[in-house]
């Protein structure tokens, strides 16, 4: 317990009260049906002794039995936190709303996931559009967006509107039968002294077949948090686990009366997590870890995770690649069970379509307009960089080098200007329109050769998302090298340079991101022949030199990428390709 948990206590005498003195004067008080006197004795002993177990026992059953005395009631108020919770989110609001008294939706990005998000903090996926279309003939949704520090003050900003007697916190990709709601609403009739219901669900796996086991998941912090019992003046105090805070009380609603996840899970009562079945949803969440850190504390590459475990996995090869790798990246022991359940009927509609691969991602008219736009915009920038080299060649090569390399050559197009450099080494490099990137910006790098100081220089000089795609082994192995020299506080040289050296350093590194894969007019797997036997290894989908060097691939059109990362843009594409 954290003295934050007992801020509602002030000092109310002798901090040194003797542990059996105070038992028997709570005893006595208890005896004259003085309840609030003698929590406040005991109250006061465990702020200054947090840990004596027979103190805090004493202490939770007397809250439990001020909590009995609080009003009660059964009325819901659902609590959702999103960004970019398509398409999931419209089947959660379909199965929550009937038993809804409210449902406050705080829509926007955390700061660590603005990467995630437009400008403003909102989501790219429709999720806005959507909530603003969804029918609500009873009025018992309200919309909150913005720009959030943390998850913790979207929580508490949802927990200013509240007027129900339970909040229940909902991810937008987590769906329950009517049968558990109805359920847990009979448990609360029962005990209006719950302040809150653990839950353990099923953690589905690339698909609706497959869930994710680990014996973790009945850890008091890792389980789901059904609803909790609400008191006028509640707050969050903490995210990771949720905690709910009551005025007037020490303990917080999951230590004060709970039900343990274990208990809901052997009543039958497990909802259905959806949350690593798309490709866009398993990368974003991978990004934010990055930026948490939390793969270093887990002693997991998360890149390679997401392209060697998630990416790979199939139910055919699961044993093999879980042998290898966690599943769930929190427990190296996690693994996948088939599901022989049924899910909620809600959503078995979409399941059909998405196992008959007639699953494609809605789009919003905004999101169309929007798309429109860019790919005008995308269409003029083809154009006016055949135009930018053309009066690039104007310049003698020794002074637009020079200038080039300093960021001094400008052009005009129409009546668009353009600041033209030149990142990277000489023979590496290449010349952009630097003005048009910015930190915000999205940037694909198909072809990783010997020198990927152009790469490089994009995240170290603009601070942008670099996106490496190269399906070649020896591509891989190189970027991973870079990380794993500069995590270690060591220079690696341009195409084994021995005098120009990667300029990178370790806060550079969750910008760089590589992915595995062939980029090509349509979407299939393809064998990469080597081209030449010489020491500058490349390779090509044309078996030019009957070699028996090659390996197969997976190859993927842009169109068919961007969906996988959840992108609707691309600010700068570089292709350094053979055919």
């Amino acid at each position: 317990m954290t003295n934050d948990s007992y801020n509602s206590i002030s000092s109310m005498g002798d901090h040194s009260a003797d542990k059996s003195a105070v038992l028997k004067k709570a005893n006595e008080l208890l005896t004259m049906g003085e309840i609030e006197f003698a929590w406040k004795q005991v109250a006061e002993f465990c702020l200054n002794n947090s840990r004596d177990p027979e103190m805090l026992a004493m202490l939770r059953e007397l809250e439990r039995v001020r909590m009995r005395k609080e009003p009660s009631g059964t009325k819901i108020s659902f609590i959702q936190i999103v960004l970019n919770g398509m398409p999931f989110m419209e089947y959660v609001l379909k199965s929550i709303y009937r038993y809804a008294h409210e449902i406050i939706i705080v829509e926007g990005a955390v700061e660590n996931c603005m990467f995630a998000a437009n400008p403003d903090g909102s989501s790219k996926d429709g999720t806005v559009e959507f909530v603003r279309s969804f029918p609500d003939p009873d009025n018992k949704i309200r919309f909150i967006q913005g720009k959030w520090p943390e998850k913790l003050e979207m929580t508490n900003e949802a927990i200013r509107h509240v007027t129900g007697d339970y909040v229940w916190i909902i991810d937008s990709d987590e769906i329950y039968r009517d049968e558990d709601i109805e359920k847990i609403i009979e448990i609360l009739k029962e005990d209006p002294s719950i302040t809150q219901i653990g839950m353990i669900p099923y953690n589905f796996w690339k698909g609706f077949d497959y869930y994710v086991e680990s014996d973790r998941f009945t850890e008091h912090g890792l389980q789901f948090q059904g609803p909790m019992k609400f008191l006028k003046g509640a707050r969050f105090i903490n995210h990771r686990p949720v905690q709910l805070k009551y005025p007037g009380y020490l303990l917080t609603a999951d230590y004060l009366n709970r039900i343990d996840g274990t208990e809901t899970k052997a009543a039958g009562i497990r909802f259905c997590h959806y949350s690593y079945i798309l490709e866009s949803q398993v990368y974003q969440k991978i990004e934010l870890y990055h930026r948490y850190g939390w793969g270093k504390s887990w002693h997991i590459d998360l890149e390679k995770w997401y392209n060697e475990c998630f990416l790979k996995w199939t139910p055919e090869n699961r044993k093999q690649i879980e042998a290898e790798y966690p599943v769930w990246t929190g427990d190296t022991n996690s693994h996948t069970v088939p599901f022989t359940g049924e899910h909620p009927k809600v959503i078995q509609d979409f399941i059909a379509k998405f196992r008959a691969g007639e699953y494609k991602p809605v789009i919003t008219q905004n999101q169309c307009e929007d798309n429109n736009s860019k790919l005008s915009d995308n269409t003029a920038t083809v154009n006016t960089s055949h135009q930018i080299l053309d009066q690039v060649r104007n310049f003698s090569e020794a002074t637009s080098m020079e200038k080039l390399r300093q960021g001094n050559v400008v052009v005009q197009i129409d009546s668009a200007e353009f600041t033209l450099k030149k990142l990277g080494t000489d023979s590496g490099g290449w010349v952009v329109p630097v003005n048009i990137i910015s930190e915000d910006a999205i940037c694909y790098c198909v072809g990783a050769g010997r020198d990927i100081s152009f790469d490089v220089s994009l995240v170290t000089e603009y601070g942008c998302d670099v996106h490496i795609f190269d399906p070649a082994p020896t591509a891989q192995a190189r970027v991973s090298t870079l990380k794993d020299a500069t995590y270690k506080g060591m220079k690696i040289g341009i195409a084994d340079s021995e005098t120009e050296f990667y300029e990178v350093n370790a806060d550079h590194l969750d910008k760089i991101k590589f992915l595995p894969y062939g980029i090509l007019s349509r979407s299939e797997t393809r064998t990469f022949y080597r081209t030449s036997h010489n020491e500058h290894i490349s390779y090509s989908i044309f078996d030019t030199n009957n070699t028996k060097d090659r390996f197969d691939a997976e190859c993927f059109n842009l169109t068919d990428v961007t969906e996988r990362l959840g992108h609707r843009k691309i600010d700068l594409l570089k292709l350094n390709v053979k055919g």
